[in-house]
């Protein structure tokens, strides 16, 4: 934790405007409805829908006017545009402008903006299948954990003010590398979402009248947004690819065995016992970007 806690945040600028964008102006907004909150909007079309929320102070267009004068600028759109955003808000905020993001994938991002010393790439493990700033609410980040993955020449005063504000959500923090955090994410959160799409669409229409409450359990995560998904696979496809691969390991070795009771047994109990570990029992932390919790006061780097 920071010796002296960073200075109060008066005003944020949200770049993406949707489930997570939405849920950290909220958010701020019932922790303090003084916090002007100001939102990023591609076209006047979009700014006129936004304008609908009373947890945004303004809504501008211009992505350079937003930046000026601001405390904190959030990311919050589809990874593959975050590296660029990031760097266009670096440019246009001034120097005492802490940048972050919500991202799920971090490698990627981490190469492109590696020169940029106040941005803290951050990810909140927090979601749903919904999406849209319609969905957003003020207390998703409630006992959820934040991971942060700091570039090597990240200003000490911002990951500082990012572990503040983080915490100031709700969220514990816990520290890995870019490539820590992809590998992680894969396992439990990026490979898990893709087995949920394939369980769905090996459902066939007329089975509808008969799903029961663990086909919709396995497979809610496969109702979240196409289009940010695709870019996590794009963006986190060769740990992805791993995780994947193990799981294809792990299915032929069922194929191989189901004339063997025994052996199907032992599959199912070793699968029982992980679910079972404490290590993974039912946390806060929601899907889709599920990941294991950190110790909940203190930042790690493991």
């Amino acid at each position: 934790m920071p010796a002296t806690e960073p200075p109060p945040i008066r005003s944020i600028a949200i770049v993406g405007v949707g489930l997570l964008g939405g849920s950290v102006a909220k958010t701020l907004r019932r922790i303090d409805s003084t916090v002007h909150t100001v939102g990023y909007a591609r076209d006047a079309a979009a700014a006129d829908r936004l304008r609908r929320y009373a947890w945004l102070s303004d809504v501008q267009t211009d992505l350079t006017a937003v930046c000026q004068n601001i405390d904190v600028v959030v990311i919050a759109t589809p990874v593959d545009q975050i590296a660029d955003l990031a760097r266009r808000c670096h440019d246009a905020s001034g120097p005492t402008t802490l940048i972050t993001d919500v991202g799920s994938t971090k490698a990627a991002i981490a190469d492109q903006t590696a020169d940029l010393p106040r941005f803290i790439a951050a990810h909140p493990i927090a979601g749903s299948e919904q999406s849209g700033a319609a969905a957003a609410t003020d207390d998703l980040f409630t006992g959820k954990t934040t991971i942060l993955t700091p570039a090597q020449n990240a200003d000490a005063a911002m990951t500082d003010r990012a572990e503040s504000f983080w915490r100031h959500l709700g969220t514990t923090i816990l520290t890995l590398t870019p490539a820590q955090h992809d590998r992680h994410l894969a396992a439990v959160s990026h490979m898990p979402h893709l087995i949920a799409a394939i369980v769905a669409r090996q459902t066939p229409p007329s089975a509808g009248p008969i799903v029961g409450s663990g086909w919709r359990d396995i497979t809610r995560v496969a109702a979240g947004d196409v289009a940010m998904w695709s870019a996590i696979v794009a963006a986190n496809r060769s740990a992805i690819t791993a995780s994947l691969r193990s799981a294809a390991d792990d299915l032929q070795q069922l194929i191989d065995n189901l004339d063997n009771p025994a052996a199907v047994q032992s599959f199912l109990s070793t699968a029982r016992a992980i679910r079972n570990d404490p290590a993974f029992q039912d946390e806060p932390n929601a899907e889709p970007n599920a990941e294991p919790n950190a110790n909940p006061t203190n930042r790690q780097t493991p």
